[in-house]
């Protein structure tokens, strides 16, 4: 898997209703890796 696969489809959730912040990151095939931890939500403005 390359870098292109990797970043063509990110993933973002949000932890207990907005409170805490946003995770951002990828699945390579069942594994969720982290990439951001975003508690301002600063990654998107």
């Amino acid at each position: 898997m390359d870098e292109e696969q990797l970043v063509g489809q990110p993933y973002q959730f949000q932890l207990s209703s907005n409170e805490y912040g946003r995770v951002h990151g990828f699945f390579i095939e069942n594994v969720f890796y982290i990439v951001w931890l975003d508690p301002d939500h600063l990654l998107y403005s």
